[in-house]
């Protein structure tokens, strides 16, 4: 695996601030607005991301939905995935449910984005 990470949301402002930020700490990021596209995009790589980053709650298909669809192919079993969310109501349960690290929270601070990115490649 490479520094490869990918941002799944669909606000643009948040991918930007997210490409924006996380690229300037070295990390090549790959975006979509979508569920399905990203599902598409991991499906055809041959080297998975180190992080894919997922917005919880989106039009068409939410993050979760995404979640259940990559963890039914066992290729991506052991791909790191973390939750961008805006509830700060959630519990271990979510997490374990979907084998997810954890979750980012929105809006999110520039400077503990990078630390949380960091760690959840690490883990």
């Amino acid at each position: 695996m490479g520094n490869k990470i990918v941002v799944v949301d669909d606000e643009e402002d948040n991918i930007e601030l997210a490409r924006a930020v996380l690229s300037a700490k070295g990390f090549e990021v790959i975006t979509f607005n979508n569920g399905k596209t990203a599902i598409g995009y991991l499906e055809g790589c041959s080297e998975l991301p180190e992080l894919l980053i997922l917005d919880m709650r989106m039009p068409e298909m939410s993050g979760i939905d995404v979640c259940e669809e990559l963890r039914k192919n066992p290729k991506f079993g052991r791909l790191k995935i973390v939750f961008f969310t805006a509830s700060s109501d959630l519990d271990g349960e979510l997490l374990r449910r979907f084998s997810v690290l954890g979750f980012i929270y929105k809006p999110f601070d520039i400077k503990k984005l990078v630390e949380q990115v960091r760690k959840y490649i690490q883990m």
